[in-house]
């Protein structure tokens, strides 16, 4: 929580800094705080300081870091009761949330992002339905509940390591030392973590007989997404055309037919993200689970 509190803390401080100092007070930096400059960096407009790119070495090295740090919190929660890992995962989803609102009035205040470029700020990207499963994973109604159990357990774990190890949204446009590339590890690394609980613990297992529970959960908002990108001419989960795509072929696939582009898109989302999650799951989790519903079966049998 200290952590937490103090990652908010700084990062709102230094977001009110620095629209102060660089909208309200232009003429401050005659004044010799240059060292405080630099942690204006940390919200620098994008385009405005060169960007990391991606897989390089202060990458991979960010990317190693979140998953120690993950792997740590994995080991030393892996164990807690449902309600516990319940709380951790809503309390990480407000967490999250709140990073959210700041992110957007980056866009808005800094970047100078217009309301109707909804791909620059609309939390409606794949990654982004954790926020609204992690708020709902403590719902009373068991229905709301599994869905976005389904979501978590079946789809954040694959979204959040695919954006761990290629992070378009933020390495190619701004530095490793800035809001929105913390912001991106943070985030894609609590998804990994949640995801472990979850699968670990066997609160939802990615089995065919739950896919229609994940299906419902993330086809209802890429229906949704659909809509607005058709109406509004947006390219939201990017299913209207790839953006920073490492591999060329899909901009090959793009530029010969949009729509087989969009097709795959939703394949990809609706079913392969699944499909890995399957996998992974009957591979490290399935085996360990069954043992421990055998154990409690014959514990329960000794009992009458």
């Amino acid at each position: 929580m200290l952590i937490i509190t103090f990652f908010i803390f700084y990062t709102l401080i230094t977001l009110s800094y620095r629209i102060v100092i660089c909208n309200v007070l232009p003429y401050v930096g005659m004044l010799n705080i240059g060292l405080l400059f630099s942690f204006f960096d940390f919200f620098a407009k994008e385009g405005e300081l060169p960007p990391n790119g991606l897989f390089n070495i202060p990458h991979f090295i960010a990317l190693g870091i979140t998953l120690i740090i993950v792997a740590i919190l994995f080991v030393f929660t892996k164990n807690f009761s449902e309600k516990r890992i319940r709380n951790i995962t809503f309390g990480i989803g407000i967490f999250f949330l709140i990073l959210e609102i700041i992110k957007i009035l980056y866009k808005f205040i800094i970047n100078e992002t217009k309301f109707v470029s909804l791909i620059e700020w609309m939390p409606l990207f794949f990654c982004s339905l954790f926020i609204y499963a992690a708020l709902l994973s403590r719902a009373n109604t068991p229905f709301i509940r599994k869905i976005s159990d389904a979501y978590i357990g079946g789809g954040a774990l694959i979204g959040g390591l695919v954006f761990l190890i290629c992070p378009t949204t933020s390495l190619p446009s701004v530095p490793l030392f800035h809001f929105l590339s913390i912001h991106s590890f943070v985030y894609h690394g609590g998804l990994v973590y949640c995801s472990l609980l979850y699968l670990y613990n066997g609160l939802f297992k990615p089995t065919w007989k739950n896919y229609p529970y994940y299906l419902y959960f993330t086809g209802i908002i890429i229906t949704y997404d659909l809509l607005i990108n058709i109406l509004c001419d947006s390219n939201l989960m990017l299913l209207s055309e790839p953006i920073n795509f490492p591999v060329e072929i899909i901009y090959q696939i793009y530029d010969a037919a949009p729509i087989v582009f969009t097709l795959g898109s939703l394949f990809v989302y609706l079913f392969l993200i699944y499909l890995a999650s399957n996998i992974i799951y009957h591979i490290f989790f399935a085996k360990r689970l069954q043992i421990i519903n055998k154990e409690k079966l014959i514990a329960d049998k000794s009992l009458f």
